[in-house]
């Protein structure tokens, strides 16, 4: 039996593995967005809409085509990473023989640090502590309660 091995019809068939794995709405969402992202870059651009026939060459075509669009870093990092995955879910299904989106790199993303508290905010956190309140007593029992059987 012959698969349709196009990537619209490929798409909706994995939206719908998402959905049977227990992924969240949201993150369904995403891949569904990136993936039509991909089906209209691809007939804008002449790239493969057959997944077997993608390969690393088309990858950096479709790539050079988001950059164009003036997207951030992370929004490309993000939809190379999403098409990757796709990628993967269709060699793991032997619907494809390779993952050209996994022979081209990921663009470098830059790390945010996250600062610490200064002592100057510690100060003021610890100055907002309130005792009187349920949050402030920890477990919600006045210190006068006992933890031995009376």
């Amino acid at each position: 039996m012959e698969h349709d091995l196009t990537i619209p019809t490929l798409s909706a068939l994995y939206l719908d593995a998402l959905a049977t794995e227990g992924k969240s709405p949201r993150t369904i969402s995403a891949y569904h967005e990136s993936l039509s992202i991909y089906i209209a870059t691809a007939k804008a651009e002449g790239l493969p809409l057959q997944a077997d026939q993608l390969v690393p060459a088309d990858v950096y075509r479709y790539i050079a085509a988001i950059r164009r669009r003036g997207v951030c870093d992370a929004t490309q990092h993000r939809r190379h990473r999403e098409m990757k995955s796709f990628f993967s879910w269709l060699k793991r299904m032997e619907l494809v023989r390779e993952n050209p989106f996994q022979k081209v790199p990921l663009i470098r993303l830059e790390q945010k640090i996250v600062q610490p508290f200064s002592p100057e905010q510690l100060a003021v956190m610890l100055a907002a502590y309130d005792e009187t309140t349920r949050l402030g007593q920890g477990t919600g029992r006045s210190s006068s309660s006992s933890s031995t059987p009376g």
